[in-house]
């Protein structure tokens, strides 16, 4: 099998992609269950995901603290 060589075009397109979907999905379950829980289910899901890729526990903790922390110091304007 031959390695594919993926393009930034691809990348970028998967990354959107994967980001729309994301949001309508959450968006049609918040309508049920509400968007905090679904807003905790996500955080909970990619944390245990996060915590199982990565190579130990501090790494994971670390890229989750990347995370919250550019999330809480972006420019909201």
């Amino acid at each position: 099998m031959q390695n594919k060589t993926i393009s930034q075009e691809e990348k970028e397109e998967a990354h959107n992609k994967f980001w729309y979907k994301l949001r309508d999905v959450s968006k049609e379950a918040s309508e049920t269950v509400g968007t905090m829980h679904v807003l905790y289910m996500g955080m909970e899901y990619f944390a245990s995901e996060c915590k199982l890729c990565a190579p130990n526990k501090e790494e994971a903790r670390e890229m989750m603290i990347d995370v919250i922390d550019r999330v809480l110091e972006a420019d909201d304007d």
